[in-house]
């Protein structure tokens, strides 16, 4: 059984890695080149606005009382955490810092990275939380990222096997 605490313990991981990943985002959208690849980071960025913004939402009810609140926001998305991402992390010493200079494959693998780590957390914490409201709320984000980490990876693939980026197509 998960604790409040120990709830309140994983949504500030989730508010620190979603941030991580919204700025991280927004810095790759202005110096890629690509105008495919801005669309891909500026589409990326504000999806991860809005889950910052559930879960800042989720840990201030748990904090104050309230509870577990649904996860309304994110009835779009896929909830279905058992489906592979497209590939599997082997990938250690991934970059922790991108800057203007690096390439956009760099920035990628960078962005795979923080796709991974909010999947399995956020896949982690669906198994591990008892409450229905919150058990959805993190496979609706896990599917998110899982999504995310696909799209990303589909662009990674595009880059290197044809010399650009893909976009947001699928």
């Amino acid at each position: 059984m998960q604790g409040q605490d120990t709830a309140l313990k994983a949504l500030q991981e989730a508010i620190k890695i979603e941030r991580e990943g919204l700025e991280f985002y927004n810095r790759a959208g202005e110096w890629t080149r690509d105008p495919r690849g801005q669309e891909v980071f500026r589409s990326l960025a504000k999806d991860e606005e809005l889950h910052l913004r559930i879960v800042r939402q989720q840990h201030q009810s748990l904090r104050e009382g309230g509870g577990w609140a649904g996860a309304g926001e994110l009835e779009e998305v896929e909830t279905d955490v058992g489906q592979p991402l497209l590939f599997p992390m082997g990938q250690e010493g991934v970059k922790e810092a991108i800057h203007p200079e690096a390439s956009d494959r760099e920035a990628l693998l960078f962005a795979l990275d923080i796709e991974h780590r909010n999947y399995e957390l956020y896949r982690r914490q669906a198994r591990e939380t008892e409450d229905p409201r919150g058990k959805e709320m993190y496979r609706r984000l896990a599917g998110a990222e899982r999504e995310h980490f696909n799209l990303v990876m589909l662009n990674y693939d595009h880059l290197i096997r044809v010399g650009h980026w893909l976009g947001l197509e699928r």
